[in-house]
């Protein structure tokens, strides 16, 4: 306890909470890094999902037009819409 009223000791006291507060603002800027990373990914990400949405709609729309034609050429067809044409 004498300790704490010798200079070097308050000193002390009042450096090490900006010892840690400058360590902090390491990790947070570390923090914003990634967070700028996972955005971008995230970006891509969606624009990715969006192409593959797009041509998950198109291949429906084939599929459908060309059911349409082959019911055309041969008849009605009767198939459930899960069916799986091999």
């Amino acid at each position: 306890m004498a300790v704490k009223t010798w200079p070097w000791m308050r000193l002390f006291f009042k450096i090490k909470p900006l010892v840690k507060s400058a360590g902090m603002g390491k990790e947070i800027a570390a923090l914003k890094e990634e967070c700028v990373q996972l955005q971008k990914t995230l970006e891509n990400s969606e624009s990715q999902r969006e192409e593959l949405k797009a041509k998950q709609f198109s291949f429906i729309r084939e599929k459908n037009d060309l059911l349409l034609q082959l019911q055309a050429v041969s008849g009605p067809i009767i198939c459930s819409p899960h069916q799986v044409f091999n």
